[in-house]
């Protein structure tokens, strides 16, 4: 959201608290991406990591869209082998979480 112009290319906030008081938040906290991330539970001689498996968000919270404004492309080919002709439609969709912390994550409990 730092990134963000309005039409003639004025950023829209500045500085990460100026971004922060927008959103009614306390601070930013800039995360990694979460393949293969982990997380250690317990602590002493019991600690162990448990990996990610999982995020879940309510779809009210998720704004979808689609690139070029949902462009769908449309493939067809004649299968000589089954003697069938097979149809291929694609399109490319991308969504966004729209409401602060209101993802759950899931994390893989291992028995010991």
């Amino acid at each position: 959201m730092l990134l963000l112009e309005d039409g003639i290319g004025h950023k829209l906030y500045r500085t990460e608290q100026e971004l922060a008081t927008a959103l009614r938040v306390r601070e930013i906290v800039t995360v990694e991406v979460m393949e293969n991330q982990t997380v250690a539970v317990g602590s002493g001689a019991g600690a162990a990591d448990k990996p990610l498996i999982g995020v879940i968000v309510n779809l009210a919270d998720y704004n979808v869209g689609a690139d070029k404004g949902g462009e769908v492309n449309m493939f067809d080919d004649f299968d000589i082998d089954y003697n069938q002709q097979k149809y291929l439609i694609e399109t490319r969709c991308s969504g966004a979480l729209v409401k602060p912390f209101s993802a759950i994550t899931l994390y893989l409990n291992r028995a010991a």
